[in-house]
C-alpha cells in the first residue's frame, strides 16, 4: 500500500513528526493503521462527514478520538449586497505590509481554538502558530484569492480571506477570518463577509460558502443573520499511533 498520498507535508514539518491526512477511506482501517505505523507515522488527522455514522463509529472502534465539529454555510449568490460602513472604516485589499498585523490578530483570535489545540499531546505553542501562518500563507495565490481587509484609520481592525474552485460550477470558499479584540462589536465580520459575497458575485461565483466549528457562537449566529444556510456538517478526528 502507497501510504505516501496521505503525507501531510505542512504538519509534518510543523510538529517534527510525520502526521497522515485523510479524509477518504479506500483501504480497511486496520490495514491503514498497519501500514502507516510501519511507515514511521505517528498521528492520523481525519476530516469526515458527520451524516456517516458507519465510518465515524469505525474510527472510534479503532482508537480514533473527536476533536472538533464543523458546519459548513452556504449562500447562493444573485445580486449585490448593500453595505453601509462608518467614516473612519474601509474595506481594501491587503497589503505585503500587513503581514505583520494579520498574524498578531491571527495568533491572539484563535487561542485555544480548533482541532490541533484540543489535542494534549501536541506543542501548545505550535498550534498556536497555526493559524498566523495561515493568513501569512495565504498572500500566496495557491492558498487565497483575497485577503478582504477592514481598515479602521490606517489600523486593522479585521479580515477575511477567500479561495475560488471550478468543479462543475464556479464558487468561493471562506479561509481564515478573524476580528480585533479592540474593535469588536462594530460588525466588521458582518461587512467582510458582505464584501466577500460581492467580491464573489463579481468573480461569477455561483455561491460561497465557510466552514465553522459548531462551538464558535457569534460566527454562527452571525452567517445566520446574513441569510447563510447551513448544507453539511463534518467531525474531526485524531489517532496516533
Amino acid at each position: 500500500m502507497d501510504t505516501s498520498k496521505y503525507h501531510s507535508i505542512l504538519d509534518s514539518e510543523r510538529f517534527g513528526f510525520n502526521i497522515a491526512k485523510i479524509n477518504i477511506f479506500d483501504n480497511p482501517i486496520k490495514e491503514l493503521l498497519n501500514e502507516l505505523k510501519v511507515n514511521n507515522y505517528k498521528l492520523i488527522l481525519s476530516k469526515v462527514n458527520a451524516s456517516d455514522i458507519k465510518l465515524i463509529n469505525d474510527l472510534e472502534s479503532n482508537g480514533f478520538i473527536l476533536k472538533d465539529i464543523q458546519v459548513t454555510y452556504k449562500y447562493d449568490l444573485s445580486k449585490p449586497l448593500p453595505v453601509a460602513l462608518p467614516e473612519d472604516f474601509k474595506i481594501r485589499q491587503a497589503k505585503i505590509s500587513d503581514k505583520n498585523a494579520l498574524y498578531e490578530i491571527a495568533k491572539k483570535s484563535f487561542e485555544n481554538y480548533g482541532h490541533y489545540a484540543k489535542d494534549e499531546k501536541l506543542d501548545p505553542e505550535k498550534c498556536r502558530e497555526i493559524y498566523g501562518d495561515w493568513i501569512v500563507r495565504s498572500f500566496d495565490k495557491n492558498v487565497a484569492d483575497n485577503i478582504l481587509v477592514a481598515d479602521i484609520n490606517g489600523n486593522i481592525g479585521g479580515f477575511l480571506s477567500h479561495k475560488i474552485y471550478n468543479n462543475d460550477f464556479k464558487y468561493a470558499a471562506g479561509g481564515i477570518g478573524a476580528v480585533d479584540a479592540n474593535y469588536r462589536n462594530r460588525d466588521i465580520f458582518k461587512s467582510v463577509t458582505i464584501f466577500g459575497l460581492n467580491w464573489a458575485l463579481e468573480n461569477n461565483c455561483k455561491w460561497v460558502e465557510h466552514n465553522v466549528l459548531i462551538t464558535n457562537t457569534p460566527v454562527n449566529r452571525s452567517f445566520g443573520k446574513l441569510g447563510f444556510k447551513i448544507s453539511n456538517s463534518f467531525i474531526t478526528f485524531h489517532k496516533w499511533l
